[in-house]
């Protein structure tokens, strides 16, 4: 393996090894917090997230991610950046606060209005710190940006946590994402202070700004591609449905949630700099298809196989109807994943155009399924999910492989492989599961069933991919 190869392993390593122990917290944290609160908490959290998501997105115009897809970014074009950035989110800000009345009308929910207009301030603080993290970004520097998320994590869990003891209910989750982004704004400006002045004029900025826009517009489809179904489901079957449907989503969703973004902060930093080298992006890019197959086939066809006993472990015996939307959200889960690696590589050699075709496709194939899907429940929606994401995935990978200079065949060689393993542990899984005795207590039977599907998982990967293993394992000792 190569020096600049295991650079970047090791900035995976930084940036998820120190996370996790944020997400530690933040996981024991979340359970705990889904136990004080009701599917109406969350489901109010989920429609002001509708927009707010949006805006959040949308709030820099792209220029974080200009900056470190850039080969030469000088001072002049840093400070007009940043204004930039102040200008949008200061609008976006307010903007939303005068917005809030609307939105809640939306949703035929007045109190969300209330929830909308705090959680405004979000923008203000984001635009404190975009310039910093992507200059860490840049310089790759994760083993600092680790430190600095797993902090805002840590910080933001315990003040969830506690708000939700003492009964706060909803506002328990709307001080989470003040805390979170309050904490990054003051230790990004801390670590990596810009020590410039901005500077508004729309000159200067170059081939920033059309790069800038581009990558604006993909994460709008993104976002609604993402938000469609909690947008359908809030109209249609209310808050308290789609709490019940956003609780199982965001449970299905914790191993990709919790190490994608890792990969591709990391990924998006290592393509920008290796951009002209169009090889080892290819090679560069299979790898992380293999690593993400090895890790989230698993991940996600294990927890379907056990949500018997998880969710009522995990969540309580009240989220028992989210067991069947949870198992098939874990259907299409690993698709996303692996579909979510093509982004970081097509924006880090400069091909935003494609992403930007993806989203569109993803958008409205997964809009048909849901709005019919919607009509059956929860359950609908989570079907149509794990029925028509297949399809998205399948059109896209393919338009996305093209542009990369891949071949199908080349991904499914390292897919097929952790798919067939998993698939295969998830049956023997169900077959135990069906073989304990039933007065066995819940706790040791998951227990079990995790530890059994582990093994058998774990030791079949040591003994078809021992090259992966040990260039990784190489990778940690370089």
């Amino acid at each position: 393996m190569s020096s600049y190869s295991r650079q970047v392993v090791r900035s995976f390593l930084w940036q998820g090894g120190a996370q996790s122990v944020g997400q530690v917290i933040s996981w024991v944290a979340t359970i705990v917090v889904i136990r004080f609160l009701s599917p109406a908490d969350y489901g109010l959290m989920a429609m002001a997230n509708v927009f707010l998501g949006l805006f959040f997105l949308i709030a820099d115009l792209g220029f974080g991610a200009a900056a470190v897809q850039a080969e030469v970014v000088d001072r002049e074009q840093l400070r007009r950046l940043f204004g930039f950035v102040l200008v949008t989110n200061g609008l976006a800000a307010v903007v939303t606060f005068l917005a809030a009345p609307f939105i809640a009308a939306t949703f035929h929910e007045q109190r969300l209005a209330h929830v909308v207009r705090v959680l405004s301030v979000n923008f203000l603080l984001l635009a404190t710190f975009v310039l910093p993290q992507a200059q860490m970004m840049r310089e790759m520097d994760f083993r600092a940006k680790a430190r600095i998320d797993v902090l805002a994590m840590a910080l933001s869990a315990s003040a969830s946590l506690a708000l939700a003891v003492l009964g706060a209910g909803v506002w328990a989750l709307v001080a989470g994402a003040l805390v979170l982004n309050g904490v990054r704004a003051i230790a990004y400006n801390l670590v990596r202070p810009m020590k410039i002045m901005p500077l508004l004029s729309r000159t200067a900025v170059g081939g920033l700004a059309s790069f800038g826009a581009l990558v604006t517009l993909d994460r709008l489809l993104y976002f609604l591609f993402t938000q469609v179904d909690v947008l359908i489901g809030g109209r249609v079957l209310g808050k308290d449905l789609v709490g019940l449907y956003a609780v199982a989503l965001a449970l299905a969703v914790i191993p990709m949630d919790k190490v994608l973004p890792v990969i591709t902060q990391v990924s998006f930093a290592a393509y920008a700099r290796i951009q002209n080298d169009q090889e080892r992006v290819r090679r560069n890019l299979l790898r992380a298809i293999q690593l993400v197959s090895l890790f989230c086939f698993p991940a996600f066809y294990g927890m379907a196989a056990v949500s018997h006993e998880l969710v009522p472990i995990v969540l309580g015996p009240r989220w028992v109807e989210l067991i069947l939307p949870f198992q098939l959200l874990c259907i299409a889960l690993p698709l996303k994943a692996i579909a979510s690696l093509y982004q970081p590589a097509l924006l880090g050699v400069g091909r935003p155009r494609v992403n930007l075709v993806n989203m569109v496709v993803a958008l409205v194939i997964m809009t048909a399924a849901i709005l019919v899907g919607v009509r059956h429940g929860v359950v609908g929606m989570s079907a149509a999910w794990a029925i028509a994401y297949p399809l998205v995935f399948l059109l896209n990978t393919q338009r996305s492989l093209r542009a990369l200079g891949l071949s199908f065949g080349e991904v499914v060689s390292k897919c097929a492989l952790p798919f067939a393993l998993a698939a295969a542990m998830a049956v023997i899984v169900i077959g135990l599961r069906d073989a304990i005795d039933s007065a066995t207590p819940s706790v040791w039977r998951l227990a079990l069933l995790i530890v059994s599907g582990a093994a058998f998982y774990g030791g079949c990967v040591l003994l078809c991919q021992r090259v992966v293993v040990r260039e990784l394992f190489s990778a940690v000792r370089g």
